[in-house]
């Protein structure tokens, strides 16, 4: 794979200022869906920081309660994505406005078993750090030690900048988050890496300078910041991660720019944030993102009246993350006045609102081999023979092989003439083999 490749250039977007956390919140009620057997029951009193779950895992967090306030409902679910049993949890207010944070204190020295032991109490953290979480990152790095640690603070798709606009927002938070990230495990190289094109790098260079942080701008000419992509980049060598495994095999901690900012505040202000920013990218061309503070499973539709009006309108679509992919963001589906078509997540920042259903969702025609997908693939994969292995069953030694590779970017998608669904069928594969294999 050679450093400079061609491939699609995007447009980056426009920096959207954005300000702390506000101190309180209305309090809705919130739908959370949790892998493991909560640790409370229904019609039980529960009170702000309270552990809901305790999953005993070494790489997995507790979430907690918001609030004071009741469990209103508990049952068992089947996860629509996997075989995996799930957890849905009401939960009722008992006071008219949230708290946004827990007057918390962040454990005392840079000792990393102790705040292992902290992070796991206080929230299940992003599975999008690293692919894969923080915890399972903190957990790898006790048995081999890495020598980079990496904020990916570049935006997945440049006409929304969402890593951008949080980077500029809180630079100090986040700089002190990644060194306190860097102590924890030991290493002196700390890069915050950003888009060039974003122009965000003005924001941070003060910052990164106190905190012995090295500013890494980049050219970014893909939709996406994989692990993959961001180690071969910028790390000692050019080293690459394959998709869904752990950085710390390839001595590289990456962290997102909320988790960041999260721990930088912590340790500043003593309380630990519970809400996390969503920045909505509306359908218009050329409007600019809207940010607001939500309460991971709080309604959506409670972010913004206008999410709610257009939750309202048939054949309208609100997605988790980048358009390219289409992440849908439902929680479950609106049935008998559930009020609960989609919630804040807890891994995602970037809500984007398309006009309508069919925005995504073309009539396929057959592949005419014109090799655009696999001229823009950065992991140089050839996605059209990759679909057709999907679809006959190939070897599934060599669709592991390659859906290793896959960093689930979606260019391959954007780009065909045929309209393939070349990225979701890979997610779909790459889901069923992660089934049989646990």
């Amino acid at each position: 794979m050679n450093k400079v490749r061609g491939g699609m250039e995007f447009p980056a977007g426009r920096l959207r200022q954005i300000a702390p956390p506000p101190t309180h919140l209305t309090a809705g009620p919130v739908l959370l869906r949790v892998p493991h057997r909560p640790e409370v029951h229904t019609g039980q009193p529960i009170t702000a920081g309270q552990a809901l779950t305790d999953p005993r895992g070494g790489g997995v967090g507790c979430h907690v309660s918001p609030y004071d306030g009741t469990v209103e409902r508990m049952e068992p679910i089947d996860s629509p994505d996997t075989d995996q049993r799930l957890y849905e949890l009401q939960l009722s207010p008992g006071v008219a406005e949230a708290e946004t944070s827990l007057p918390v204190e962040p454990p005392v020295g840079r000792k990393l078993a102790n705040w292992l032991a902290a992070l796991r109490k206080i929230d299940p953290w992003a599975e999008l750090d690293g692919g894969v979480g923080l915890l399972p990152q903190l957990e790898a790095a006790r048995q081999r030690k890495p020598d980079t640690v990496i904020l990916n603070g570049v935006d997945r798709f440049p006409p929304y900048p969402d890593s951008s606009s949080l980077l500029a927002g809180l630079p100090d938070a986040a700089a002190t988050g990644l060194r306190l990230l860097a102590d924890l495990v030991d290493v002196d190289r700390a890069e915050l890496v950003v888009s060039r094109e974003t122009q965000v790098a003005a924001h941070l260079r003060i910052q990164c300078r106190r905190h012995a942080v090295r500013l890494a701008p980049i050219h970014n000419i893909y939709p996406s910041a994989d692990p993959t992509l961001l180690t071969w980049l910028v790390a000692p060598d050019a080293r690459r991660v394959p998709a869904r495994s752990n950085p710390v095999a390839q001595r590289a901690l990456i962290v997102n720019p909320w988790t960041a900012i999260r721990l930088g505040r912590w340790i500043t202000r003593r309380r630990f944030d519970i809400v996390r920013p969503m920045l909505i990218g509306w359908p218009e061309a050329g409007t600019r993102l809207t940010v607001r503070y939500g309460i991971p499973g709080q309604a959506l539709t409670h972010l913004h009246e206008r999410l709610a009006r257009i939750a309202e309108t048939a054949g309208s679509r609100i997605l988790v993350g980048h358009p390219m992919t289409g992440h849908r963001a439902h929680e479950g589906d609106v049935e008998d006045g559930e009020p609960f078509a989609a919630v804040v997540p807890h891994h995602e920042s970037l809500l984007t609102v398309l006009g309508s259903e069919t925005a995504l969702e073309r009539d396929e025609q057959p592949c005419i081999t014109c090799g655009w997908c696999a001229h823009v693939c950065p992991t140089q994969l050839r996605p059209a023979h990759l679909l057709r292995l999907c679809r006959r069953g190939g070897p599934a030694d060599v669709l592991l092989t390659n859906l290793a590779w896959c960093i689930d970017c979606g260019l391959c998608s954007h780009v065909c003439p045929s309209d393939l669904p070349l990225t979701q069928s890979f997610r779909q594969m790459s889901t069923r083999f992660e089934r049989i294999l646990k």
